[in-house]
């Protein structure tokens, strides 16, 4: 290290160490009478970035060749040097659908500027690339107003219109037909 006991500046070793990408967080220390303490917490994976790379709580990308990827983790994906805005959107995302009883399972931005997710109910979602915030929270309504009723037949909404929205329908099931014969449920398309 080429510093003296006393003379070595802790707050750059510590920067230093913190700089690692498995590092989330890192305190340096001396212990006396002759020894530098260094304290590491590993970063803990809170998503999947794309098909192999790990993000941190913060939206940082700190592993993108990971060879164990837990399961559960949601999949985000975008293009390179957008880990941070898609992770944040994912964070915004997810308070309003954990309050729904759902959670987001994928979010993407793809290189045109066009998001789309998947939630756990398997539904997916396309957005667009403009009025993004608005038609977000014109889903969170339509699932409220009409899509939660008929979330099992759901395969797909289609959110890219300017006054409305398309439903992807699972199976055979398409619009102007019900549910059932005599199912309290059954709704018109």
């Amino acid at each position: 290290m080429g510093e003296s006991f006393l003379g070595l500046d802790l707050v750059a070793v510590q920067a230093e160490v913190a700089r690692i990408p498995s590092v989330a967080t890192a305190r340096v220390s001396r212990r006396w009478p002759d020894a530098i303490e260094v304290a590491v917490t590993e970063a803990k994976p809170a998503a999947r970035w794309g098909e192999a790379g790990l993000l941190n709580p913060s939206g940082r990308l700190f592993v993108t060749n990971a060879t164990h990827i837990p399961a559960e983790l949601p999949r985000l994906a975008g293009p390179p040097g957008t880990e941070g805005q898609v992770a944040a959107r994912f964070v915004a995302m997810q308070e309003q659908f954990v309050q729904r009883g759902l959670t987001v399972t994928a979010l993407e931005l793809d290189s045109r500027g066009a998001w789309r997710f998947q939630l756990s109910n398997g539904i997916r979602v396309r957005l667009g690339s403009t009025a993004v915030d608005e038609r977000l929270a014109a889903f969170y309504r339509a699932l409220d107003q009409v899509v939660a009723a008929v979330a099992d037949d759901v395969a797909y909404v289609d959110m890219r219109y300017p006054n409305g929205f398309a439903i992807g329908w699972k199976g055979q099931r398409s619009a102007g037909v019900t549910l059932a014969a005599g199912d309290p449920n059954a709704q018109e398309g």
